[in-house]
């Protein structure tokens, strides 16, 4: 099934969602401002309602997220903690760079932006090209087993005065089922038997 996200105010994303999100936003603003790094975070949240936390620490970040096999396996193995677990909801907190379209990218014809995207270009490749610019974000993904929320909080670092500005936060929400790849926490995979 395919999934068409469109950003929303992060007050439109369902109000359990958004609790789980600020909650791991929270934690991450926090983490760079007093440290200026974010190592990635994952909550787990029980049927009884309480919250679990797993944190990586710089070493198992570079272990868990400096490949590709090693990255499908951390997610497996998250996902089957979900599934042994119980789990009603997971919150997966990491840093990262988006970008975010110039002016020169909005006057393309629909079809050539579609033609740039679809490409798959490198961020940088973009920027240099003038379509896009370039911005740290915290990027907190909430999945419950029917919905999921992608929350974008972009930030910008004054590593001078060690100061973190806080940019322009995007969401966008979604059912589970459209949701695919090892990042999926609840339901059937596609490729994956009944």
């Amino acid at each position: 099934m395919a999934r068409v996200a469109t950003d929303i105010s992060f007050e439109q994303v369902p109000e359990e969602l958004r609790t789980l999100a600020e909650r791991g936003l929270s934690n991450a603003r926090r983490e760079l401002e007093l440290t200026g790094k974010l190592n990635p975070g994952v909550f787990l949240r029980n049927p009884d309602g309480n919250i679990e936390t797993i944190q990586l620490n710089n070493q198992m970040s570079r272990l868990f997220f400096g490949n590709g096999a090693s990255r499908g396996a951390f997610f497996k193995a998250l996902r089957a903690t979900v599934e042994i677990g119980r789990v009603t909801a997971v919150v997966m907190v990491t840093d990262m760079y988006t970008a975010k379209p110039t002016a020169q990218f909005e006057r393309l014809p629909f079809e050539e932006k579609k033609r740039v995207i679809d490409g798959n270009p490198s961020i940088d490749a973009l920027v240099q090209r003038g379509l896009m610019t370039r911005h740290e974000a915290i990027m907190v993904n909430v999945q419950t087993a029917e919905q999921v929320a992608m929350v974008e909080q972009i930030y910008e670092r004054d590593t001078v005065n060690r100061r973190i500005t806080w940019g322009v936060r995007t969401a966008n929400c979604f059912p589970q089922e459209t949701l695919d790849g090892r990042m999926k926490m609840f339901g059937k995979q596609e490729g994956q038997k009944a």
